[in-house]
Protein backbone atom coordinates (compact mmCIF):
# COMPACT_ATOMS: atom_id res chain seq x y z
CA UNK A 1 0.00 0.00 0.00
CA UNK A 2 1.39 3.39 -1.02
CA UNK A 3 1.91 6.08 1.66
CA UNK A 4 -0.85 8.24 0.19
CA UNK A 5 -3.27 5.31 0.24
CA UNK A 6 -2.30 4.49 3.83
CA UNK A 7 -2.91 8.07 4.95
CA UNK A 8 -6.30 8.05 3.21
CA UNK A 9 -7.30 4.90 5.15
CA UNK A 10 -6.08 6.53 8.38
CA UNK A 11 -8.12 9.66 7.60
CA UNK A 12 -11.30 7.68 6.94
CA UNK A 13 -10.83 5.58 10.04
CA UNK A 14 -10.10 8.59 12.24
CA UNK A 15 -13.09 10.48 10.88
CA UNK A 16 -15.39 7.49 11.51
CA UNK A 17 -14.05 7.11 15.04
CA UNK A 18 -14.71 10.76 15.82
CA UNK A 19 -18.23 10.59 14.39
CA UNK A 20 -18.95 7.71 16.77
CA UNK A 21 -17.55 9.65 19.72
CA UNK A 22 -19.49 12.75 18.70
CA UNK A 23 -22.70 10.69 18.84
CA UNK A 24 -21.78 9.63 22.40
CA UNK A 25 -21.16 13.28 23.21
CA UNK A 26 -24.52 14.22 21.70
CA UNK A 27 -26.37 11.71 23.87
CA UNK A 28 -24.43 12.36 27.07
CA UNK A 29 -23.84 16.12 26.62
CA UNK A 30 -20.24 15.49 27.61
CA UNK A 31 -17.35 16.06 25.19
CA UNK A 32 -14.58 14.91 27.56
CA UNK A 33 -14.26 11.60 25.72
CA UNK A 34 -12.63 13.34 22.74
CA UNK A 35 -9.27 13.33 24.55
CA UNK A 36 -9.34 9.55 24.78
CA UNK A 37 -10.41 9.31 21.14
CA UNK A 38 -7.31 11.16 19.95
CA UNK A 39 -4.84 8.85 21.69
CA UNK A 40 -6.88 5.74 20.83
CA UNK A 41 -6.92 6.79 17.18
CA UNK A 42 -3.13 7.06 17.20
CA UNK A 43 -2.85 3.64 18.85
CA UNK A 44 -4.93 2.09 16.08
CA UNK A 45 -2.82 3.95 13.51
CA UNK A 46 0.34 2.39 14.95
CA UNK A 47 -1.12 -1.12 14.58
CA UNK A 48 -2.27 -0.29 11.05
CA UNK A 49 1.20 0.79 9.90
CA UNK A 50 2.92 -2.10 11.66
CA UNK A 51 0.70 -4.72 10.02
CA UNK A 52 0.49 -3.23 6.52
CA UNK A 53 3.85 -1.46 6.34
CA UNK A 54 6.32 -2.86 3.84
CA UNK A 55 9.50 -1.82 5.63
CA UNK A 56 12.02 -3.86 7.59
CA UNK A 57 10.18 -6.26 9.91
CA UNK A 58 12.43 -5.56 12.89
CA UNK A 59 11.85 -1.82 12.47
CA UNK A 60 8.08 -2.32 12.40
CA UNK A 61 8.27 -4.44 15.55
CA UNK A 62 10.27 -1.66 17.15
CA UNK A 63 7.59 0.82 16.07
CA UNK A 64 4.96 -1.41 17.67
CA UNK A 65 6.87 -1.64 20.95
CA UNK A 66 7.78 2.05 21.28
CA UNK A 67 4.83 3.84 19.68
CA UNK A 68 2.29 1.18 20.59
CA UNK A 69 3.17 1.08 24.28
CA UNK A 70 3.28 4.89 24.44
CA UNK A 71 -0.15 5.35 22.84
CA UNK A 72 -1.71 2.45 24.80
CA UNK A 73 -0.46 3.84 28.12
CA UNK A 74 -1.67 7.34 27.26
CA UNK A 75 -5.08 6.04 26.17
CA UNK A 76 -5.56 4.08 29.40
CA UNK A 77 -4.40 7.01 31.53
CA UNK A 78 -6.75 9.45 29.80
CA UNK A 79 -9.61 6.97 30.01
CA UNK A 80 -9.10 6.65 33.76
CA UNK A 81 -8.53 10.36 34.35
CA UNK A 82 -11.03 11.93 31.94
CA UNK A 83 -13.79 9.32 31.70
CA UNK A 84 -13.86 7.09 34.78
CA UNK A 85 -12.94 9.87 37.20
CA UNK A 86 -14.75 12.84 35.65
CA UNK A 87 -17.45 11.42 33.39
CA UNK A 88 -20.37 12.85 35.34
CA UNK A 89 -18.98 16.39 35.06
CA UNK A 90 -17.84 17.70 31.69
CA UNK A 91 -14.26 18.97 31.54
CA UNK A 92 -14.13 22.74 32.08
CA UNK A 93 -12.64 23.35 28.63
CA UNK A 94 -15.57 21.74 26.85
CA UNK A 95 -18.19 23.15 29.20
CA UNK A 96 -16.95 26.66 28.33
CA UNK A 97 -16.93 25.78 24.63
CA UNK A 98 -20.49 24.49 24.87
CA UNK A 99 -21.64 27.68 26.55
CA UNK A 100 -19.79 29.94 24.11
CA UNK A 101 -21.26 28.19 21.05
CA UNK A 102 -24.82 28.44 22.37
CA UNK A 103 -27.46 26.85 20.17
CA UNK A 104 -24.80 25.92 17.58
CA UNK A 105 -22.83 23.84 20.08
CA UNK A 106 -23.56 20.47 18.45
CA UNK A 107 -22.39 21.64 15.03
CA UNK A 108 -19.38 23.22 16.67
CA UNK A 109 -18.50 20.04 18.50
CA UNK A 110 -18.95 17.97 15.34
CA UNK A 111 -16.37 20.15 13.58
CA UNK A 112 -14.15 20.07 16.65
CA UNK A 113 -14.24 16.26 16.78
CA UNK A 114 -13.41 16.09 13.07
CA UNK A 115 -10.49 18.44 13.70
CA UNK A 116 -9.15 15.81 16.09
CA UNK A 117 -9.34 13.32 13.21
CA UNK A 118 -7.18 15.69 11.17
CA UNK A 119 -4.68 15.83 14.03
CA UNK A 120 -4.52 12.02 14.08
CA UNK A 121 -3.55 12.10 10.41
CA UNK A 122 -0.95 14.82 11.00
CA UNK A 123 0.64 12.94 13.88
CA UNK A 124 0.66 9.72 11.86
CA UNK A 125 2.99 11.30 9.29
CA UNK A 126 6.20 10.44 11.19
CA UNK A 127 5.16 6.79 11.27
CA UNK A 128 5.01 6.50 7.48
CA UNK A 129 8.77 6.56 6.74
CA UNK A 130 9.44 4.32 9.74
CA UNK A 131 6.94 1.61 8.78
CA UNK A 132 8.09 1.63 5.13
CA UNK A 133 11.83 1.99 5.75
CA UNK A 134 13.65 -1.06 4.35
CA UNK A 135 17.00 -0.14 5.95
CA UNK A 136 18.13 -2.80 8.45
CA UNK A 137 18.40 -1.64 12.03
CA UNK A 138 21.72 0.04 12.82
CA UNK A 139 23.51 2.07 15.45
CA UNK A 140 21.59 5.25 14.69
CA UNK A 141 18.36 3.48 15.61
CA UNK A 142 19.69 2.99 19.15
CA UNK A 143 19.20 6.73 19.63
CA UNK A 144 15.51 6.37 18.80
CA UNK A 145 15.20 3.41 21.17
CA UNK A 146 16.81 5.30 24.05
CA UNK A 147 14.70 8.42 23.45
CA UNK A 148 11.52 6.34 23.21
CA UNK A 149 12.19 4.45 26.46
CA UNK A 150 13.06 7.64 28.35
CA UNK A 151 9.90 9.35 27.04
CA UNK A 152 7.58 6.50 28.04
CA UNK A 153 9.10 6.10 31.52
CA UNK A 154 9.29 9.86 32.13
CA UNK A 155 5.67 10.48 31.15
CA UNK A 156 4.51 7.51 33.23
CA UNK A 157 6.39 8.76 36.30
CA UNK A 158 5.04 12.29 35.84
CA UNK A 159 1.45 11.09 35.64
CA UNK A 160 1.90 8.78 38.65
CA UNK A 161 3.40 11.54 40.77
CA UNK A 162 0.58 13.94 39.93
CA UNK A 163 -2.10 11.30 40.55
CA UNK A 164 -0.59 10.44 43.94
CA UNK A 165 -0.48 14.13 44.87
CA UNK A 166 -4.13 14.64 43.95
CA UNK A 167 -5.30 11.69 46.04
CA UNK A 168 -4.53 13.46 49.30
CA UNK A 169 -7.34 15.79 50.46
CA UNK A 170 -4.83 18.20 52.00
CA UNK A 171 -3.50 18.97 48.52
CA UNK A 172 -6.80 20.40 47.25
CA UNK A 173 -6.19 23.70 45.45
CA UNK A 174 -2.45 23.26 45.89
CA UNK A 175 0.20 22.96 43.19
CA UNK A 176 2.16 19.73 42.89
CA UNK A 177 5.89 20.34 43.38
CA UNK A 178 6.91 16.77 44.08
CA UNK A 179 9.30 14.68 42.02
CA UNK A 180 9.62 15.83 38.42
CA UNK A 181 7.05 18.58 39.06
CA UNK A 182 9.67 20.40 41.14
CA UNK A 183 11.80 20.89 38.02
CA UNK A 184 9.13 21.50 35.38
CA UNK A 185 5.59 22.87 35.46
CA UNK A 186 4.67 20.32 32.79
CA UNK A 187 7.05 17.33 32.87
CA UNK A 188 4.38 15.15 31.27
CA UNK A 189 4.24 17.51 28.29
CA UNK A 190 8.04 17.55 28.08
CA UNK A 191 8.23 13.78 27.73
CA UNK A 192 5.31 13.92 25.30
CA UNK A 193 7.41 16.16 23.04
CA UNK A 194 10.45 13.95 23.59
CA UNK A 195 8.52 10.91 22.37
CA UNK A 196 8.07 12.40 18.91
CA UNK A 197 11.83 12.76 18.47
CA UNK A 198 12.28 8.98 18.38
CA UNK A 199 10.86 8.75 14.85
CA UNK A 200 13.65 10.85 13.32
CA UNK A 201 16.54 8.36 13.67
CA UNK A 202 14.22 5.45 12.83
CA UNK A 203 13.22 7.18 9.58
CA UNK A 204 16.78 7.98 8.42
CA UNK A 205 17.51 6.45 5.03
CA UNK A 206 13.93 6.70 3.73
CA UNK A 207 13.11 9.25 0.98
CA UNK A 208 10.24 10.53 3.12
CA UNK A 209 12.30 10.87 6.32
CA UNK A 210 11.57 14.66 6.55
CA UNK A 211 8.01 13.68 7.56
CA UNK A 212 9.44 12.50 10.87
CA UNK A 213 10.38 16.08 11.74
CA UNK A 214 6.75 17.21 11.72
CA UNK A 215 5.89 15.17 14.84
CA UNK A 216 7.99 17.06 17.40
CA UNK A 217 7.28 20.40 15.69
CA UNK A 218 3.50 19.87 15.73
CA UNK A 219 3.49 18.57 19.31
CA UNK A 220 5.65 21.38 20.66
CA UNK A 221 3.47 23.96 18.92
CA UNK A 222 0.22 22.47 20.20
CA UNK A 223 1.51 22.07 23.74
CA UNK A 224 3.14 25.46 24.11
CA UNK A 225 0.74 27.66 22.17
CA UNK A 226 -2.63 25.92 21.61
CA UNK A 227 -4.13 23.19 23.80
CA UNK A 228 -1.54 22.39 26.44
CA UNK A 229 0.27 24.99 28.51
CA UNK A 230 -2.00 28.05 27.86
CA UNK A 231 -5.21 26.32 28.96
CA UNK A 232 -3.67 24.35 31.83
CA UNK A 233 -1.92 27.35 33.34
CA UNK A 234 -4.91 29.64 32.96
CA UNK A 235 -7.12 27.13 34.74
CA UNK A 236 -4.50 26.42 37.45
CA UNK A 237 -3.89 30.11 38.18
CA UNK A 238 -7.63 30.69 38.59
CA UNK A 239 -8.05 28.34 41.57
CA UNK A 240 -4.58 27.74 43.02
CA UNK A 241 -3.25 30.67 45.10
CA UNK A 242 0.34 29.38 44.93
CA UNK A 243 0.48 28.88 41.16
CA UNK A 244 1.74 32.38 40.28
CA UNK A 245 4.76 31.83 42.51
CA UNK A 246 5.22 28.38 40.94
CA UNK A 247 5.32 30.00 37.50
CA UNK A 248 8.01 32.44 38.61
CA UNK A 249 10.33 29.79 40.03
CA UNK A 250 9.81 26.71 37.84
CA UNK A 251 10.74 25.98 34.21
CA UNK A 252 7.65 25.87 31.94
CA UNK A 253 8.63 22.71 30.05
CA UNK A 254 12.25 21.49 30.05
CA UNK A 255 13.13 20.16 33.54
CA UNK A 256 15.64 22.42 35.30
CA UNK A 257 16.56 23.48 38.80
CA UNK A 258 14.02 25.87 40.38
CA UNK A 259 14.87 29.55 40.52
CA UNK A 260 15.12 31.28 43.89
CA UNK A 261 12.24 33.45 44.99
CA UNK A 262 12.83 37.11 44.24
Amino acid sequence: MKPTESLLVVALGASSLMIGLWIIQYRQRNATIVDVGWSYGLMMTVFFFVVLGQGDLHRRILLLVLAGSWSARLTWYLFQDRVLRKWRVEDGRYARMRQAMGKWNQLGFFLFFQAQAVFIVLFSLPMVPVATNSRPLGYIDLLGIVVGIIAIIGEWISDRQLAAFRKSPINANRTCREGLWRYSRHPNYFFECLHWLLYIPLAVGHPLWPLSIFGPIFMYGFIMFVTGVPHTEKQAASHRPDYIEYQKTTSPLIPWFPRRKS
